[in-house]
C-alpha cells in the first residue's frame, strides 16, 4: 500500500517504523493528533482521547476540574503507517484564589508604626509588609501605591519581588504631600497565575508644630524656676 498524497511515499519497513516514528513523523505525514487530560503523567481520568485541530492546538471549556488539583496533558500522534507516539506535559496546578493579603504599616525612621506624619526634611518614611502569601501558585509580584484618601494617585512602584517587605518612599514625594490631608499606602500582590489582592494602611499629614507646654524645675520641696517647652509638667523628688 502508499502512503500519503500523490507523490506518493512508501510505507515505513518496520526496522525503520521506531526511528520515524520517534521524529513524530517529520518525514511520514501524521493523519490524526489527540489530546487527553488527567491527574497523572498520560493519564487520562479527566478526559479521554479526543481529536486536536490540525495546527495542533486544543481548548475545551467543559472539563469538570478540581481547584487545587494538579493536571497533565498528553498528546498522541498517529502517522499514516499507524504507528503512534504520545508525550505527556508537565503537571500544571489548577489555582482559584487569589493570594492571602497581611498587613502594611508605615514606618518612621527608628521604624515605628506612624498614623501621623509631620516633617520630612530628615525622616525618611518607610512601607513595610508581612504576612502575604498564595500557598497554591506562590507570590509572583508586589506593587505599592501611595495615594490620597479620595483615591488621587501621588505614587507607585510595580514589580517588586517575591522576597521584597519593605520600601521607603522618596523625600521629594513626602516633602510634597500636603497639610491636613489623609492619604493610603497600599500593597498588592499578585500570584503567578494572575489572581491579585491588595491591602493597606491610612495616615494624616500634620505639620501643626506642638504648642508649648508648663516645665517646673523642683529639687525636693524647693521650686527652682518654670520655663515654656515643648513638653508637660514633670516633677523631680529627691
Amino acid at each position: 500500500r502508499a502512503c500519503g498524497d500523490p507523490p506518493l511515499d512508501p510505507c515505513p519497513d518496520p526496522d525503520s517504523a521506531a526511528e520515524e516514528e520517534s521524529s513524530s513523523g517529520s518525514r511520514i505525514d501524521l493523519v490524526a493528533q489527540e489530546v487527553c487530560i488527567g491527574t497523572t503523567p498520560f493519564g487520562c481520568q479527566t478526559q479521554d482521547f479526543v481529536p486536536a485541530s490540525p495546527n495542533g492546538t486544543w481548548q475545551s471549556d467543559q472539563l469538570d476540574l478540581e481547584c487545587g488539583a494538579t493536571y497533565f496533558a498528553a498528546v498522541r500522534s498517529t502517522n499514516c503507517a499507524g504507528l503512534q507516539r504520545t508525550v505527556a506535559s508537565d503537571g500544571a496546578k489548577l489555582c482559584c484564589e487569589p493570594p492571602v493579603v497581611g498587613s502594611v504599616r508605615l514606618l518612621n525612621a527608628l521604624g515605628e508604626a506612624v498614623s501621623f506624619v509631620g516633617d520630612f526634611s530628615a525622616h525618611p518614611l518607610t512601607i513595610a509588609w508581612s504576612g502575604f502569601t498564595d500557598s497554591c501558585a506562590g507570590v509572583r509580584d508586589y506593587a505599592v501605591a501611595l495615594a490620597t484618601s479620595q483615591g488621587e494617585p501621588v505614587w507607585s512602584a510595580t514589580g517588586l519581588g517575591a522576597g521584597e517587605s519593605s520600601l521607603t518612599l522618596p523625600l521629594n514625594t513626602t516633602e510634597a504631600l500636603q497639610h491636613g490631608v489623609g492619604h493610603v499606602v497600599s500593597v498588592a500582590v499578585t500570584s503567578h497565575t494572575g489572581y491579585s489582592d491588595s491591602a493597606g494602611s491610612s495616615f494624616l499629614v500634620d505639620r501643626t508644630a506642638p504648642e508649648a507646654g508648663l516645665v517646673e524645675a523642683r529639687w525636693g520641696a524647693a521650686w527652682l524656676g518654670t520655663a515654656r517647652g515643648p513638653t508637660v509638667q514633670k516633677d523631680r523628688k529627691s
